[in-house]
């Protein structure tokens, strides 16, 4: 069975750039959303929780619906993800020049916009791959528990096959 294709959030004030990412995104068989505020983002995610895979941050952007971009939009929403318990693979792509000095500050993984789009998706998509399992451990749980403790990793990948192959 195929798997599923990939979808990914951009939060991005400048819509020309959404356009850009789309098509980038569509050579890798990867479904991008854009939004281009925190608000916008918010609601996507607290109404479907589990359709997104990923989500690409712009560094200076707008929190709320008619707000102006500002440097602290990075870190407000990193925070406000975090408070609401949604975890998924994040990366920031952004052309700011202040973006490269924040990256010693946060743990995650920032490409420069102009040179960095294919390689922040690459970088997302593996990402993304990877929170499947911590998924279906979350919805299967008491069933998990049980092949936790008796298998090891190459019988557990095996049953995460069966799972997704069930589908």
């Amino acid at each position: 069975m195929r798997r599923p294709m990939l979808k990914f959030l951009l939060v991005d004030d400048n819509e020309g750039f959404h356009i850009t990412m789309k098509r980038y995104a569509a050579e890798k068989k990867i479904s991008l959303q854009c939004v281009t505020n925190g608000d916008d983002a918010f609601d996507k995610l607290k109404d479907q929780p589990y359709s997104y895979d990923a989500i690409i941050l712009d560094f200076n952007c707008i929190y709320h619906r008619g707000e102006k971009a500002n440097r602290l939009f990075l870190g407000k929403f990193l925070d406000n993800l975090l408070n609401e318990k949604i975890h998924l693979p994040k990366a920031v792509l952004s052309g700011n020049p202040k973006a490269i000095e924040a990256q010693q500050f946060r743990t995650e993984k920032f490409f420069k916009k102009g040179e960095g789009e294919k390689q922040c998706l690459e970088y997302l998509v593996i990402q993304a791959n990877k929170i499947e399992w911590t998924r279906t451990k979350e919805k299967y749980s008491k069933v998990i528990q049980i092949f936790d403790r008796h298998l090891d990793e190459n019988h557990k990948e095996m049953f995460f096959d069966c799972i997704k192959n069930a589908k």
